[in-house]
């Protein structure tokens, strides 16, 4: 018996019954347990504003970081945004495969 034969026969078969088992084991973990009381204050109503906000915050770096992130920023706006913005990417351009 060849490695090649043993992979797809024997430790195949094994391989299989330990996924399904931890499958198993791992979906009856979480039915077993019931589900903790929520504590948690609710939180106010978030309108468009608030989310705005939120994104624009996420996008755009505070005052103190920067200096220190120019870089990187400008490299991470020209790697995503630039080629959206190209004519490349224009409706209806086809791009040939190599």
């Amino acid at each position: 018996m060849t490695l090649l034969e043993f992979a797809r026969g024997p430790l195949l078969a094994v391989a299989l019954i330990v996924f399904f088992a931890g499958s198993i084991w791992r979906i009856y973990g979480i039915f077993r347990f019931k589900p903790k009381p929520d504590h948690s204050k609710p939180r106010k109503a978030v309108g468009f504003s608030d989310a705005l906000q939120g994104v624009r915050a996420r996008v755009f770096p505070r005052k103190e970081f920067r200096t220190r992130i120019a870089f990187t920023e400008a490299n991470a706006w020209l790697f995503h945004i630039a080629p959206s913005a190209s004519p490349a990417s224009s409706p209806g351009r086809r791009c040939p495969m190599p």
